[in-house]
């Protein structure tokens, strides 16, 4: 939705009073509530009233005020301080907000934020991307599923690899829940992953005794040779040459290595749970990921496939940007299909991103 301004009719104008009573009526994204808020521009303030619906209708509204405060030029029924100087004042005001944000005057009174631009604005202070991974930056249901189909088949495990792949993830967030709720010491994905595997094999009826302790090792490395979706490299490529780019994964340091040196994913870094001794969506993992690049919340995004990792991160914080992939657990995915707020910036593919990010 665009960024619109507008100069609004008051009660006395109605009544056929004079043009110099207006109101102002700011309608914005909600996104863009953060940078609005508590900031001064001289001489003028905007302070939020009122948040606008997905549908685009205001059901509140923005006022703009003297830097003072003891003068509202903007009131719920309209303004009605007839002894202002109205036309300059207003002028002013528009001049402020095009210099400041950088927006386009259409008519005296219209002032718009193109659709296409709003991205790079709300974006504007970021300096560091962090990556969610598994799902966002890599395709893991395939690739476990093609490297396991194999030791499935050898050892008579009565599962489709699809189906393997699924019952291994599951365990996934389980398995972190015991360290982040205290219950265990933080250990390294890989350990995680070790014994998830090994869980499933003897809930399908396995007796994994049985198996070679080196041909178990070998699968678990399947995680840290994950294909990367097919938009990755070259949007990484493009987003690298003006931002610090990074995982914020709960992959630990030697999978993601691994990884980036396979698939040639082009990191400035190393970062995530491993780094931090925290797994999201726990608020130490994306905290202190901050605090490691000596940045402010706000000048680092968390770009991820997975509402509830942007929630967390927003919730510290971060700006954040929706992925959309929506086959990420095959083609009947329920979860994560749409944005289920409204983040920063929403993209299908990393293309999209670096193009919306302008690089």
């Amino acid at each position: 939705m665009a960024i619109h301004v507008e100069m609004l009719p008051s009660r006395r104008q109605a009544q056929g009073h004079s043009r110099r009573n207006v109101g102002i009526l700011v309608q914005i994204p909600l996104g863009i509530k953060q940078i609005f808020q508590g900031h001064l521009y001289s001489p003028y303030q905007l302070r939020l009233h009122a948040r606008i619906q997905p549908d685009g209708s205001a059901h509140e509204k923005k006022q703009i005020v003297q830097s003072n405060n003891y003068r509202k030029m903007y009131e719920e029924n309209g303004a009605r301080h007839s002894q202002l100087d109205w036309p300059n004042r207003l002028n002013r005001c528009l001049y402020v907000l095009m210099r400041e944000f950088h927006y386009y005057l259409l008519t005296y009174c219209d002032l718009i934020l193109a659709p296409e631009d709003q991205e790079r604005f709300f974006m504007q202070d970021v300096r560091a991307l962090v990556f969610d991974v598994f799902g966002t930056v890599v395709d893991w249901r395939n690739g476990v599923a093609r490297q396991a189909a194999n030791f499935l088949a050898k050892n008579d495990v009565p599962m489709e690899p699809t189906e393997f792949a699924d019952a291994w993830r599951r365990r996934y967030q389980p398995a972190m829940e015991a360290v982040r709720s205290g219950q265990r010491p933080f250990v390294r994905l890989d350990i995680l992953h070790r014994e998830n595997l090994e869980a499933v094999l003897t809930e399908a009826g396995v007796d994994v005794a049985a198996i070679d302790p080196q041909e178990l090792a070998e699968l678990n490395l399947a995680w840290h040779r994950l294909d990367p979706w097919p938009d990755v490299l070259s949007g990484l490529a493009r987003l690298k040459d003006r931002f610090i780019i990074a995982p914020l994964s709960n992959g630990n340091i030697i999978l993601m290595l691994d990884m980036a040196r396979r698939a040639g994913i082009p990191w400035h870094t190393i970062l995530g749970a491993e780094v931090v001794q925290a797994y999201k969506p726990a608020p130490a993992a994306y905290l202190r990921t901050v605090d490691l690049l000596a940045m402010r919340p706000e000048q680092v995004c968390m770009v991820a496939a997975h509402n509830n990792d942007l929630a967390a991160a927003r919730a510290c914080g971060l700006k954040t940007t929706f992925v959309l992939r929506p086959t990420e657990h095959g083609a009947s995915q329920t979860t994560d299909l749409h944005p289920e707020q409204d983040w920063e910036v929403t993209v299908d593919s990393f293309e999209a991103l670096a193009d919306a990010l302008g690089a």
